[in-house]
């Protein structure tokens, strides 16, 4: 659903919020990063550089990796396919 309530409409201006993000049909009202722990900003740390290096985390291929490494990996590689398919280079547009 892209179109918002009037509750949620009367809501914004009541609280005179202003969109500062948004990722396909999800607005956000306050930065992206607020929503992030410490431990998701370091496991999205890793994803980039094990992306970016070609190196794995541990020695022995992906079979000796983490699973909750090769399930960020995986994620990482679906959004950043998707992304590419939709034509979005993941540039703020509102």
């Amino acid at each position: 659903m892209e179109e918002y309530t009037p509750e949620v409409t009367r809501e914004h201006r009541a609280r005179g919020a202003r969109k500062v993000f948004r990722l396909g049909g999800l607005r956000l009202y306050e930065c992206p990063l607020s929503y992030m722990t410490v431990d998701t900003a370091e496991v999205m740390s890793l994803v980039y550089l094990v992306d970016g290096s070609g190196t794995l985390l541990h020695p022995g291929g992906w079979g000796a990796q983490p699973a909750w490494l090769v399930d960020a990996y995986e994620i990482y590689r679906v959004e950043t396919f998707q992304n590419i398919m939709d034509g979005r280079d993941g540039q703020n547009r509102s």
